[in-house]
């Protein structure tokens, strides 16, 4: 391991710790000028402190992106703001065995699946721990963890570097969901987070995985996928925030920037690993091989049950019409998934609701602006 591994391996359990609680070790903002039996011993003594506070040291896998270091949480687990939930319980929540879900083999004939990812700010006070004590008690099992991307078969609360703070900023993730089973644990987690007083930021994001590992032989999937998504784009972002919208997001880009003709051209699958450049793009295919699913990361960020579940179903609707539907970029938007009265209702509300909103802006501008004319 290197000078430089070392001092990473040594921030990384530093921000863990401190996650929950440990006081006396902190992240270092540059590399240190030690020697490496110095740095070694120094790894162990933030491995020693960090497992003292129930991280699983040997699943540390913390960002590397150093400009956060330096903005470590100092938060105490025994300070909440919602319910009283004893400093003990919550420790005993974090060093509670975590089980690792294998896997998914899907069945084509079975629900689809879908995950989901919260981006939310904590009030000032509360923690991670408390928040994933409050969903637990809500009936839905949820532990805090340091930064990982394992498959739990719980819920997680953990931190979420694009953020910006590592004490207040966290990230909700599910478990594997399927069916109205998935959705109502899903409302109740929204419930719970609306209730604790988590809030959302311009910054915050609202991320659906969906299954599709039972197309990973079909590249007409995922090629109708992509172009479903595409053709519709500005369709999408007329009923999604407007700091979500066209290109204005860098961690959800625009789908109109990728090669078409290297798309058609495409037989395999495997070819299409490339094709985006990043994950950070309003449908992102690099999930698939990193956990076997397609990933929509437009929506801006909830914590309002129907608009998370309403998302969630409109990105089942497009997975479902990429795989059983041939492309025709002629129909709508509404009709080429097959969408629901309810989804239909939702969409066109929304949209309607978001062009008023811009009306009123417009028009407090275009006041303005005369106002400032006739002064000149």
């Amino acid at each position: 391991m290197s000078h430089r591994d070392l001092w990473l391996q040594y921030n990384r359990l530093a921000v863990a710790a401190r996650a929950v609680g440990a006081r006396r070790i902190r992240p270092l903002r540059r590399e240190w000028a030690i020697s490496r039996e110095a740095a070694i011993g120094r790894v162990e003594n933030a491995r020693t402190v960090a497992r003292h506070w129930g991280v699983n040291v040997e699943e540390v896998q913390y960002s590397l992106d150093t400009q956060y270091f330096g903005n470590a949480p100092t938060i105490n687990p025994d300070r909440i703001t919602t319910g009283t939930i004893s400093g003990r319980r919550i420790r005993d929540t974090l060093s509670a065995p975590y089980v690792r879900a294998e896997p998914v083999v899907e069945d084509m004939n079975a629900p689809q699946t879908f995950g989901v990812e919260f981006e939310v700010f904590l009030p000032e006070g509360a923690t991670h721990a408390a928040l994933a004590t409050l969903i637990t008690d809500a009936g839905v099992p949820c532990h805090a963890e340091f930064y990982n991307h394992n498959l739990r078969n719980h819920w997680k609360v953990v931190t979420d570097g694009s953020l910006g703070d590592y004490s207040r900023g966290a990230e909700i993730v599910s478990p594997i969901l399927s069916g109205e089973e998935g959705f109502a644990a899903m409302r109740k987690v929204c419930e719970t987070m609306l209730a604790a007083g988590c809030k959302i930021k311009r910054n915050c994001g609202f991320h659906v995985h969906v299954g599709a590992r039972r197309h990973s032989r079909n590249v007409n999937f995922f090629k109708s996928l992509l172009k479903l998504y595409r053709r519709h784009e500005a369709v999408i972002d007329g009923f999604l925030a407007p700091s979500r919208r066209g290109t204005s997001n860098v961690y959800c880009r625009t789908m109109q920037t990728f090669n078409m003709e290297r798309l058609d051209a495409t037989n395999q699958v495997s070819d299409l690993q490339t094709l985006l450049g990043t994950r950070y793009m309003k449908l992102n295919l690099e999930s698939f091989w990193r956990h076997g699913t397609v990933e929509f990361r437009q929506h801006q960020g909830t914590v309002e049950a129907r608009k998370a579940e309403m998302w969630v179903r409109l990105c089942l609707r497009m997975v479902e019409a990429a795989a059983t539907l041939p492309f025709n970029p002629e129909v709508s938007f509404l009709p080429a998934i097959n969408a629901s009265e309810d989804e239909a209702n939702y969409v066109t509300e929304r949209t309607a609701e978001f062009a008023a909103r811009e009306a009123r802006v417009a028009e407090r501008v275009g006041r303005v602006a005369e106002r400032m004319r006739r002064a000149a």
